[in-house]
């Protein structure tokens, strides 16, 4: 997994790992839950887009049953050259919390983290190789004030993790001057 805060190139990352695993001659499916994924972008870093499966999906519940089903087809030679990119983890979402914001519920979703946790401790008994994509967040903790998202599930899956972060402030545009005129 990478985790870092947003804007420090994590799919960046995410698209050079699938061009090095395509050149081992790896199959690459790539779960997309932001919608972002761009065959020119890809084509730029080396990814060849007819040899990798992308599917655009956030719901927690279809993204496990889509990766559940296609393993189920493959044995255990088969699944060890599969990579599985997920861009991002942050970006999966529940079905309840879809249906709560058709129907315009403002509740909090206390079934993602277990759906989430339930979907890493999936993955890790595939027998698939996976890079997971992963946002940071700040925290009011003064130890660790710099936290991975997503419940513990996938971090306790994952077998390294690289954590980025910026010493770059956000300055504050506004000034003390009175605009003239």
């Amino acid at each position: 997994m990478i985790a870092a805060p947003s804007s420090l190139g994590k799919s960046f990352v995410g698209a050079k790992v699938a061009k090095n695993a395509q050149k081992k001659g790896m199959e690459v499916v790539m779960i997309d839950t932001e919608f972002a994924y761009d065959p020119v972008f890809a084509s730029n870093v080396g990814i060849d887009s007819e040899k990798m499966l992308v599917i655009q999906d956030n719901q927690i519940e279809s993204v496990q049953q889509t990766i559940m089903q296609a393993m189920e087809e493959l044995d255990k030679e088969e699944r060890k050259k599969i990579l599985l990119i997920i861009d991002s983890w942050g970006g999966l979402v529940t079905s309840k919390a879809v249906n709560d914001a058709v129907s315009g519920k403002d509740v909090t979703d206390m079934t993602k983290a277990k759906k989430m946790n339930s979907l890493g401790r999936l993955m890790t008994g595939m027998g698939i190789t996976v890079f997971v994509v992963n946002q940071t967040y700040e925290t009011m903790d003064s130890y660790n004030p710099l936290a991975i998202g997503g419940g513990k599930g996938i971090y306790f899956a994952s077998s390294s993790i690289v954590m980025g972060k910026t010493k770059a402030k956000h300055k504050d545009k506004s000034t003390d001057t009175e605009p003239a005129g």
